[in-house]
């Protein structure tokens, strides 16, 4: 009877813990939820879920904006500028053809390099150049590249992820240079805690044409075995493929000349906008442009609000 007895409040007992672990748990859980939201009192809980904010420090969110040249088209960078500005991204990154370039006429290589400079400087957060064909086209563009920007190809290194940025035009004509090469698998090597590393180029030459693929190889066998994400542009038409496990994405335009058949060609004005967590895999997304309506609109001025019919609903 006693053994019995034992039994059965063993049972009870192991009933009520699962109660607790069913009902009462997950509403203790979501009370400290609300405390951390700032109330205390349980009778004033916000109707909200229980996940926390989401404020993570060391989230890293960025932006990509693809070809201007060649084939400008007038108004569409100047909007992709306007949208980055609403937007608000950590910094923005490019993948070359920034100006129609592509001369020796030193007086109009500046007048539109300083076209550019001046759209960029309107932005609130960085900028980082990467060349394209157009920005340098031979060995005398290269030298004025370096007196008025800096490096062709650099990296550095933000909120533990490592960004890659490739000249593809290096000594002034379609090539990577076997220093070129070197230098990034130094910073490979020499940064091997990364959670990610970002690559940025103009000509995909990671397609190979005819075989070659300029060297790039060699920098893809430095970051074997590593989480890595590579963009580049020169196309005009956005794709994506995975090779040795990554994504390798090839941008559409943001201005550059292109058909515009839409999403299904590839073939759109866009910005690329990217999500790092402290922890997982990057998010991509690709904005097109002028799909943001913007708080102040053209026709809400004080003059013509009296104008505007307001329609309203029953409520059922």
């Amino acid at each position: 009877m006693i053994f019995k007895f034992a039994i059965m409040k063993f049972r009870n007992t192991c009933l009520i813990n699962v109660i607790f672990l069913l009902l009462v748990l997950p509403a203790e859980i979501l009370l400290a939820q609300q405390k951390q939201l700032g109330i205390a009192d349980s009778c004033n809980k916000l109707p909200v879920t229980s996940a926390p904010f989401n404020d993570d420090s060391d989230k890293l969110q960025f932006a990509i904006i693809s070809d201007l040249w060649g084939g400008y088209r007038y108004g569409v960078f100047e909007e992709a500028v306007a949208e980055l500005e609403q937007l608000q991204p950590q910094f923005v990154l490019s993948v070359g053809d920034l100006i129609d370039g592509a001369t020796y006429d030193s007086e109009l290589l500046d007048k539109e390099w300083t076209e550019f400079d001046n759209l960029v400087s309107t932005l609130s957060m960085p900028f980082f150049y990467v060349p394209g064909n157009h920005d340098i086209a031979n060995a005398w563009m290269e030298t004025k590249w370096k007196t008025r920007l800096g490096r062709p190809y650099y990296y550095f290194i933000h909120k533990n992820a490592l960004f890659l940025c490739l000249d593809t035009q290096d000594g002034g004509s379609s090539s990577i240079s076997e220093g070129q090469i070197e230098y990034f698998i130094k910073v490979i090597k020499d940064n091997p805690d990364v959670s990610w590393t970002f690559i940025f180029m103009h000509r995909p030459v990671w397609l190979g044409d005819i075989g070659e693929e300029e060297g790039f190889r060699k920098i893809e066998e430095a970051l074997s075995g590593k989480n890595y994400t590579v963009f580049s542009g020169h196309l005009h038409t956005l794709s994506n493929r995975i090779k040795n496990g990554n994504k390798y994405i090839i941008l559409g335009s943001t201005g550059g000349g292109s058909d515009l058949r839409g999403e299904e060609f590839g073939e759109l004005d866009h910005i690329s906008w990217v999500t790092l967590n402290s922890s997982g895999t990057p998010l991509i997304l690709n904005l097109k442009l002028n799909c943001i309506v913007k708080e102040e609109r053209p026709g809400d001025t004080a003059s013509n609000a009296k104008k505007l019919k307001i329609i309203t609903s029953t409520p059922r």
